[in-house]
């Protein structure tokens, strides 16, 4: 996918002597690329061009710790050079790179916009260029590249570091010495909260949530007169909506936000090979649930019997967020390519169509335009104040298979609106 004449010692393979060689990692010194390889680089940032190869199953830090500070800072300090990174991993993509550097970088000066300490970087005096192979090599990534990025891309800079700074690297250094310890690279990119949680007790974790619902006057563990429902009762009903602006839907910046948290533990629960207990919307503290888990076995059950002995199989997925059930459908049918349609508000679906850049997401009903082989609507019909006509709408959408679940029902008394309260995740109310 791309060619370099720049290297260094300490990313290069100890036994490829005088040999050039193949690495996941590409370069933005003295390269070159082709016209096909470079399509679509220009279309999205890196920052939704790394959460991209984590919806794939590729961590973030696979090739260094650098890629996603750059990713978070490139479009501030125009860091182009971290897109072409990312674009370049998600592909699969292979940088031929020389046996020693052949050239040398000459741009560290104070002059320049990221590059005003090349220390780090410095190689010795050029040698004479390598001699060119009578056999080049097979194009397949040497197997040492991404563990050598790791530890090279990640070491200090020189100089005294301020002590935030110092305890910034503290940090990593402890989540990295973890992540090899159990061979989990997905750790380094945890927060504080998950990092912990590998560290307690799961019979711990409840009592202790008890006790500070406590204390907060919220939850199971609250007095009655002081716990805040997570659902409450509109008399108004669905006018309610349209007079009180806080209710305003998931259609908010700070639902997107809390998924982009969230995201790389959900992949990494999903992508491994434990249980698929794992619900989305909780804070992802244990794969073992078994409500979760139940969820996921009875859409996997529906999901097999609409794939049964197909090789391909199209999924509408009514209210689906940024794209969950597509990663869900995948860990359960790897054999089957799902071609995956997603409808939702607008900064869900345009934040899952950065996330799965090959799927479908809709923010309008044009989706149902044309029909499935599996529909599926978890959790949001209720959402819809004219249920009846979307429910219309999705049996006429589906080949076969429908699958409507987790819907809030109630039997011995007429339909009524509620709305749920989700202050302690987002901040914010949702109507239902």
């Amino acid at each position: 996918m791309s060619v370099t004449g720049w290297t260094d010692s300490r990313v290069t393979p100890g036994d490829v002597g005088d040999q050039p060689y193949f690495d996941g990692r590409a370069e933005c010194w003295v390269w070159g690329t082709w016209r096909r390889a470079w399509q679509g680089m220009l279309k999205r940032d890196a920052g939704s061009l790394m959460l991209a190869c984590e919806a794939k199953g590729i961590d973030r830090n696979k090739y260094g710790s650098d890629l996603p500070a750059m990713a978070q800072m490139e479009l501030q300090r125009k860091i182009w050079a971290v897109r072409w990174l990312y674009h370049h991993i998600l592909h699969g993509g292979l940088c031929l790179r020389p046996p020693w550097s052949m050239v040398e970088h000459i741009g560290f000066d104070a002059q320049a916009t990221n590059a005003d300490d090349g220390g780090k970087l410095d190689n010795p005096p050029l040698k004479p260029c390598p001699p060119i192979p009578s056999e080049w090599p097979r194009p397949v990534e040497h197997p040492q590249c991404p563990k050598l990025a790791w530890r090279f891309y990640d070491l200090p800079t020189d100089g005294p570091a301020p002590a935030s700074d110092g305890l910034a690297r503290l940090k990593r250094g402890i989540k990295r010495a973890v992540a090899a310890a159990v061979g989990d690279p997905t750790i380094q990119g945890m927060n504080c909260k998950e990092f912990v949680k590998l560290f307690i007790p799961p019979v711990a974790v409840r009592p202790f949530r008890r006790l500070c619902a406590g204390i907060k006057g919220t939850g199971a563990a609250a007095s009655p007169a002081l716990r805040r429902p997570e659902w409450e009762y509109i008399p108004e009903g669905w006018a309610y909506a349209r007079t009180h602006p806080e209710v305003n839907g998931w259609n908010v910046h700070g639902v997107p936000e809390i998924y982009k948290q969230k995201w790389s533990r959900f992949v990494a629960m999903v992508k491994g090979t434990g249980p698929l207990g794992v619900a989305h919307e909780s804070d992802l503290a244990t794969n073992a649930d078994i409500n979760s888990h139940n969820t996921v076995m009875a859409f996997a059950y529906a999901l097999a019997l609409a794939a049964h002995q197909k090789d391909t199989r199209s999924i509408l997925d009514w209210g689906g967020g940024i794209g969950h059930y597509s990663l869900l459908a995948q860990a359960l049918l790897p054999d089957v390519h799902i071609d995956y349609h997603c409808k939702d508000v607008p900064l869900l679906a345009e934040y899952g169509a950065k996330l799965f850049f090959d799927q479908h997401f809709y923010a309008d009903e044009s989706c149902l335009e044309r029909t499935y082989d599996f529909v599926l609507a978890s959790a949001s019909l209720h959402y819809s104040e004219d249920w009846q006509r979307v429910l219309a709408g999705l049996s006429k959408a589906t080949g076969k298979y429908l699958y409507i679940t987790r819907l809030p029902t109630v039997v011995q008394a007429p339909s009524y609106v509620l709305t749920l309260v989700r202050e302690f995740v987002i901040g914010e109310q949702r109507p239902a």
